[in-house]
């Protein structure tokens, strides 16, 4: 983006899902993505990223007629965002967790 002026300075920009970032931003999201690809290699790992999607009510009705639906509304953009995160590591990761938390709620 040009910023006027007699110098033409020009910024970066990257897409990462729908969100437009700025080089060093996008540095940054790299260094989080190899980090959250490190912490899915283990089961603790795993357990980890489940137990805070478990606390995002991703699948809760959000309607609640009062002021919850904002506080639900919050949640969920939370877990949106771990979500993409988990599709920029391994398109596949998601559904890998929900197969693993259905197998041990059959073996409880």
């Amino acid at each position: 983006m040009w910023t006027g002026g007699g110098n033409r300075c020009y910024h970066r920009q990257f897409l990462y899902g729908n969100n437009i970032m700025a080089k060093s931003d996008k540095d940054e999201y790299e260094l989080l993505v190899a980090n959250t690809k490190h912490i899915l290699e283990s089961q603790g790992g795993r357990d980890v990223i489940w137990h805070m999607l478990s606390l995002c009510d991703l699948y809760t009705d959000g309607f609640t007629g009062d002021s919850r639906e904002s506080y639900i509304s919050g949640k969920k953009s939370v877990g949106y965002g771990i979500l993409q995160l988990l599709e920029d590591v391994d398109p596949a990761a998601y559904g890998r967790l929900l197969i693993t938390q259905h197998e041990v709620q059959i073996d409880d």
